[in-house]
């Protein structure tokens, strides 16, 4: 048996011995924590994406959301790219939403609520705030359940997410690849990543952004929108 040969069959092995859990944990020793190296998280990103079987991508098509699709359509462009519809969304971001699904030919999946926009603010008054009784039902409605609707569906054992540890509190103490109380792994190859960051990536790739956004649920800056404590 050959050398090359015998390192094949103890790869295997290895993969075999290893959970996908564990196997893509072990790819985060490409990225520098505290560093935003943007060949790193496409390494990381490469890597990872041999050990998904059904790996998706979430987007908001929110600012800045054009570096993690663009990276993504480099290397997988074939990747469901999950995009929850509230309806609520602004008409820029419904703009920037077409663009750059046309122009990454992104394979988009879109989400819509059980019961619109429309019919709620005619039925229910409107966007509750936070501390409103009917925030809850409004948070599964728009977000919770057509999301649960896309992963029955789509069954993913991957989930990639422009996450970044600037955003809020619970995202600070994140690592690149951690699992999902839903058990899916979720991968953040952006999480060190900075505005700044962010900012040039677009630049140096010449990727259209949206600074206008609005997201009825979130009601505040730095607050989850409940997507990821899924």
């Amino acid at each position: 048996m050959t050398v090359s040969n015998l390192r094949y069959r103890k790869i295997m092995q290895l993969r075999t011995e290893l959970s996908t859990f564990e196997l893509l944990q072990s790819t985060d020793r490409v990225l520098t924590s505290g560093v935003a190296d943007w060949q790193a998280s496409a390494t990381f990103l490469e890597l990872c994406l041999q050990h998904a079987k059904r790996p998706v991508v979430t987007s908001s098509f929110g600012p800045q959301s054009g570096v993690l699709l663009h990276m993504i359509s480099q290397i997988a462009p074939d990747i469901p790219v999950i995009w929850v519809d509230s309806g609520y969304n602004l008409p820029a971001t419904y703009r920037h939403a077409e663009h750059l699904s046309s122009s990454l030919s992104l394979n988009l999946k879109v989400y819509t609520p059980s019961t619109s926009a429309a019919f709620w603010d005619a039925t229910r008054g409107g966007i509750p705030t936070v501390d409103d009784n009917q925030h809850a039902a409004f948070t599964d409605n728009f977000k919770i359940s057509p999301f649960q609707q896309a992963l029955d569906e789509l069954q993913p054992d991957v989930w990639l997410s422009s996450l970044r540890r600037q955003q809020s509190a619970h995202r600070a103490d994140l690592t690149p690849v951690h699992q999902g109380p839903n058990g899916i792994i979720k991968l953040a190859p952006l999480l060190d990543w900075q505005d700044e960051d962010m900012h040039a990536y677009l630049q140096h790739h010449q990727i259209a952004d949206e600074e206008r956004y609005f997201d009825p649920v979130k009601a505040q800056y730095g607050r989850e929108c409940g997507l990821h404590k899924i």
